[in-house]
């Protein structure tokens, strides 16, 4: 009885042998894996490829203009890049367009910006947003306006940041940028 529970134990033998009496039939050969109900053919994977590549992506900027510091008061006038140093006197507005994934409701973009120096500041706030077309961007300009010198006169140092949210909540890699302004 010890004999036939250790060969149960231990897997079944090719060969009856008198340590194992109980021989173990051939493996049977797996049939042909049939795909499954929910596989996709070649044709129905390239049209879906995009719009993969889009939702794993998430809420980008639209080239490489579509979030930073620009001139102006209230439009983005010249594009100064995401990072333009020390602002010169004058006015600046902080925009993004941004390319959304055409599928999925509920996307969002969290926009913050924090300042050292004279009256620091913090400012936060979270934008619905939304696809706008093929070659368009959800344009959300001025984000944040700002003038040079700051109005204290004291000097500042500013980060800011869009925070892409996907529909599920989940955030994923944030924009960033930066920018001074200088004394009076």
């Amino acid at each position: 009885m010890t004999l036939i529970a250790l060969a149960l134990l231990t897997g079944c033998a090719q060969e009856t042998t008198p340590t194992s009496p109980v021989a173990c039939p051939e493996c049977p050969t797996c049939p042909e894996a049939a795909p499954a109900a929910n596989a996709l053919d070649e044709w129905e994977q390239q049209m879906l490829a995009p719009h993969i590549e889009a939702v794993k992506a998430g809420v980008t900027p639209t080239g490489d203009r579509g979030f930073g510091v620009c001139t102006g008061s209230k439009k983005c006038g010249t594009y100064l890049g995401s990072d333009p140093g020390e602002l010169p006197p004058g006015d600046y507005v902080i925009r993004a367009e941004l390319a959304v994934p055409s599928i999925g409701e509920g996307w969002q973009a969290r926009f913050a910006v924090s300042c050292d120096g004279a009256g620091s500041t913090a400012y936060e706030k979270v934008y619905k947003v939304s696809y706008s077309g093929a070659g368009r961007g959800y344009r959300l300009d001025p984000l944040r306006s700002i003038h040079s010198p700051h109005r204290s006169g004291e000097a500042r140092s500013c980060t800011f940041e869009m925070v892409p949210i996907r529909p599920d909540g989940k955030e994923l890699e944030a924009m960033t940028g930066s920018y001074s302004t200088p004394a009076r």
